[in-house]
């Protein structure tokens, strides 16, 4: 596939998904395979898939948000917001997760999320000055003493 046989390559992954069903790496390959061939909407199916596998994975939470994000379908933000939430829960340094989880938010509207996840990576990214202003417009969106609002205070208390 990486040599761009793309309909050659996904009958040896589907023979490798029926030898082992339950291997959560061979569906996420496909996921993978499909969508960087452009087929986003047939890699939605395999990376959840291996996400149920292996339900500990962030790398794999945040592939299939990838791929859910990328197809456009706004139905499928809050499953991917969620999966990228997980991941970042699981592993913070993740920077690709933390910018799919700004797109995911703000294609929901969630200004102060929104918000909160750019500081998050900015902070990652050491960009202080940046992570400073995310914070600031967060706590300004956010429900005043929830966790979202209180981790932008945290950030904004570990810049100043």
């Amino acid at each position: 596939f990486r040599r761009g046989y793309i309909d050659q390559a996904l009958p040896i992954i589907d023979g490798l998904l029926n030898a082992q069903p339950t291997d959560p790496f061979f569906h996420e390959l496909k996921g993978q395979m499909l969508f960087e061939n452009g087929r986003v909407h047939a890699a939605v199916e395999p990376y959840r898939e291996a996400v149920r596998l292996a339900p500990s994975e962030p790398l794999l939470r945040v592939g299939f948000a990838q791929a859910a994000i990328e197809t456009g379908d706004d139905v499928l933000l809050a499953e991917a917001t969620s999966h990228l939430n997980e991941a970042l829960r699981r592993e913070p340094n993740l920077s690709a997760g933390w910018r799919l989880l700004v797109i995911a938010y703000g294609r929901q509207g969630q200004t102060g999320n929104m918000e909160l996840a750019r500081a998050e990576l900015a902070l990652l990214r050491g960009q202080r000055f940046d992570a400073l202003h995310f914070a600031e417009r967060a706590e300004r969106n956010l429900p005043q003493g929830s966790p979202a609002w209180l981790r932008a205070q945290d950030i904004r208390a570990q810049l100043d």
